[in-house]
This record gives structure tokens, sequence and C-alpha cells, in this order.
């Protein structure tokens, strides 16, 4: 793997979630953006001016490869720091120019209420406010969504596993949720295997249908077109997670109870004293939308 030269490099080469090959891509991606960085200050506007460096001559496939192994040193150099401000690369996402939403955007409480209406009781507007009540009352990532499966709801308690950690968070869902969750289900005629699914196009001869999975990139672009509907601009990747902390930290809720939801880390005892505590109310009921 070379010579180690940067705090980030170390954090990388010493990881034991990855394997040697993801090491050697990620060491690649780590250097290329010292590189270009030098002695200026780490933050996030510097992050963003390096994708669109890159994208003079790498695709945006590439470049976003690059970005989540910057972003995987830049968490774990917070946590050995003890410092969330060491974390620059936090919440940085890149698309192609003309395409990019500003990240950094959270969703107003009425933008939030609009996704939240049900248009119809066609099977996609079924699907995608069933997805949006779970993603905006838990901040579950895209990744969470299409990978929640039947097996993985117990009564109101759904278990989501972590993108790009081998661990499960488990959390309550309130009785909203819980009834779009059922709509949907109910509609499409899901009783084993992944909830959330592509939608079959009615035809002439047949109505709607479903397939039997769903990408995150799929989702993704299915809610953006939901929001773009709606008028609400800057529907990114992160929306649904970044508008759950924000507004949950906005009506009191305690970070320990926020992490506990979302996977962050934070204080263990705290934690696993709130995923044992049924006595709790959902951290999604609290939020005014």
């Amino acid at each position: 793997m070379g010579q180690i030269v940067t705090e980030l490099e170390t954090i990388i080469v010493r990881s034991r979630a990855k394997t040697d090959q993801t090491k050697d891509n990620y060491l690649r991606a780590v250097r290329a953006f010292e590189a270009f960085a030098g002695k200026r200050p780490r933050n996030g506007q510097l992050v963003t001016d390096w994708c669109d460096h890159m994208a003079k001559t790498m695709s945006a496939e590439s470049i976003n490869t690059y970005l989540g192994a910057l972003r995987f040193a830049s968490r774990r150099l917070a946590v050995l720091r003890s410092d969330p401000r060491a974390d620059f690369a936090h919440g940085t996402e890149w698309m192609p120019e003309g395409k990019k939403a500003n990240p950094s955007r959270v969703l107003t409480t009425t933008e939030c209420r609009e996704l939240l209406v049900l248009e119809s009781t066609s099977l996609l507007d079924l699907r995608d406010h069933a997805a949006l009540q779970v993603g905006l009352h838990t901040g579950v990532r895209r990744a969470g969504l299409v990978g929640w499966s039947t097996d993985k709801l117990r009564g109101r308690d759904a278990t989501f596993l972590m993108k790009g950690r081998k661990v499960e968070v488990t959390t309550p869902l309130g009785d909203k949720v819980l009834e779009a969750v059922r709509a949907w289900r109910r509609a499409a005629g899901i009783r084993a295997g992944q909830i959330l699914r592509g939608i079959v196009p009615a035809t002439l001869d047949n109505g709607e249908g479903v397939t039997e999975s769903l990408t995150a990139d799929g989702l993704y672009k299915a809610l953006q077109r939901r929001a773009k509907r709606l008028g609400i601009e800057g529907f990114h990747p992160h929306a649904m997670r970044h508008a759950f902390i924000s507004h949950a930290r906005a009506a009191g809720v305690p970070d320990w109870r926020i992490n506990a939801v979302t996977g962050h880390k934070g204080e263990k005892g705290m934690i696993d004293h709130y995923t044992h505590d049924t006595s709790l109310v959902p951290v999604g009921d609290l939020l005014p939308y």
C-alpha cells in the first residue's frame, strides 16, 4: 500500500472494516485529495472544489467513489479526535453541473407536510408515501430503506442496516408511519421479502404491478420526481435524513435519542437504554409534520 503520509491515510490503513483492495482504492482517493488541497484548510467547500476539479477528467461515478472514500476517512478522523468539527467532508454530495442540489439545505416543515400528502391510491403513490413516511420519521438512508424486508418489521419495531457498517439499528415506528407501510403492502400484495419495490406501469391489458426489488438510486429518483412535481427544489439524496435530524433537534429531542435512531455514534449506554425502553414515544412522533 506504499508509504503512509497523512493522518487520513493512517486511518484507512488501520481500518479493520475494509479489505486490502478497498484500502488501496481509498488511499488512492485520499492521496488525490491531499495533493489537490495542499496547505488549504480542510472544509466542505474545498471538497466540492476538488470534485469539480476531477470532473474535468473523470466520470461522475468515479468522482462519487472517490468522495465516498474521503467521507469515510473524514468521519473516522472526527471520531479519533473526539471532535465532530474534524469531519470536514460530512454531508458533502456531488452531482454534475446543472444537476446539483444544495446538500446543506433542509426541507422545511411545510415541504415535509406537502411530501407526506397521499395524492392517490395508485401503487406508485402508496409506495412513495410509505417511503417518505419512514424516511422523514426515522432518518434512515436510501440503502437502508430499499434493504428493509418484512422480517425486519416486528410489531412497530423496524430494523435497518446502516450503510457502510455491519450493524443494525432498531427503532419504533409511529402509527401514521405503520399505516402507510401497511397500506402499501396490502395494495401491492407483499407478504414476505423486500418491502419497497419497483413499479410496473399499467398497460391497456394490465394494471400496475410490482417488481421483486428496488435500487437506492431508483427510490431516490422517484422521490425526487415527486418533490419536483410539488415545486420543492433541492431534494438531494440525504434530504429525508437531514430533515429528520434537523427537525428532531429543533423539537428538543436529545442528540443521544437521535443517534439511537440514525445509527450515529454516541453515548453507548444511553443508546442502549433508549433501544430497550419501549415506554418512550417514537422520535418521529415528536416532529412537527
